[in-house]
């Protein structure tokens, strides 16, 4: 099972509802949301998302962007209640941070006690033999290990079928100018090898930094990334994409730039990438020349990986 975790911006929203039916056809990715947004964006995913039959596990008690302090959390929550009814498809989480508490997972757990449920773990406060008491009580449960968790902790108290590590796998470069150039990059071989390492499955950021942060500006260099399993390995890696302009201004103009650079690549390597709605995407503006911005871009990219690994996974 791969659950990439994604926030509740447009960008990753919009990346999943593109992919949501291919999603629907075999049942191998699992997304983890945590919601940024006190709007309607992760409430319409997941209705396109369960529309499909694509299961997602939400977070209910988010803390970050527009939910800072737990402002906007109830009302959000409130409005998510037909979305994380009982049908299995929409899967209650919750996220632990600074001031969790072990009573909060107690009552989240009582609350969801005939669903499937996640916990998510930030930090390693917690006493594992607590928290695993917690959890093997429930049953039907997931414990999510962000890269900031002491894993080892965790693992002699909670069996390692009933584990996912959040590994973040790209290396973020400084400004996209600095990707020119750079080989493509190693991702990572999670896809064929988790079951043997039995866990109930993998996760990343996708191609997103881990860190949260607000917005952005307009950029100087603009940069794709696509993921791809290399025939020489089996492997996973990542291939950069990088405009000729580098100049601040006319995103638009930069963004053809490099879907050009992709849609070149498709034509020379052919089976380089899987045929993904994201990938399709580049070649579509490539060849429109339609004017548009840099959510997109990320929404493709993102949609590309998420269906890039899920069809990598599917043929091991």
């Amino acid at each position: 099972m791969y659950s990439p975790f994604l926030y509740g911006r447009g960008a990753e929203m919009d990346a999943l509802a593109d992919i949501s039916a291919v999603l629907g056809r075999d049942g191998g990715v699992v997304p983890l949301i945590e919601p940024v947004k006190a709007n309607t964006k992760v409430r319409l995913t997941v209705e396109r998302l369960r529309a499909n039959e694509v299961p997602a596990y939400v977070i209910i008690n988010p803390f970050r962007g527009d939910f800072v302090g737990g402002v906007n959390s109830e009302s959000w929550l409130e409005s998510m209640a037909t979305e994380l009814g009982d049908d299995g498809l929409a899967r209650p989480a919750y996220r632990e941070h600074e001031s969790s508490t072990l009573a909060e997972v107690q009552d989240f757990v009582n609350t969801y006690a005939d669903r499937p449920v996640a916990v998510v773990l930030s930090t390693s406060r917690f006493v594992p033999q607590d928290l695993a008491r917690i959890l093997t009580g429930h049953g039907n449960f997931i414990l999510f290990f962000e890269p900031t968790v002491t894993v080892t902790r965790y693992l002699p108290h909670v069996p390692l079928a009933c584990t996912i590590t959040i590994v973040d796998r790209f290396r973020t470069q400084a400004t996209n100018a600095e990707y020119e150039g750079v080989a493509d990059e190693w991702f990572g071989d999670a896809f064929r090898t988790w079951k043997s390492d039995g866990v109930r499955g993998f996760s990343d950021f996708t191609l997103l930094p881990t860190i949260y942060r607000e917005g952005g500006g307009q950029a100087y260099a603009v940069a794709a990334h696509l993921s791809y399993e290399s025939a020489a390995d089996d492997d996973m890696y990542v291939r950069h994409f990088v405009s000729e302009t580098k100049e601040k201004g006319n995103d638009a103009a930069k963004i053809l730039e490099v879907a050009d650079e992709v849609a070149a690549t498709v034509t020379a390597e052919p089976s380089l990438f899987e045929r993904t709605v994201g990938l399709q995407s580049f070649i579509d503006i490539a060849q429109s020349r339609a004017a548009t911005n840099l959510t997109q871009l990320k929404r493709w990219q993102i949609a590309h990986h998420i269906e890039e690994t899920q069809k990598t996974m599917a043929r091991q």
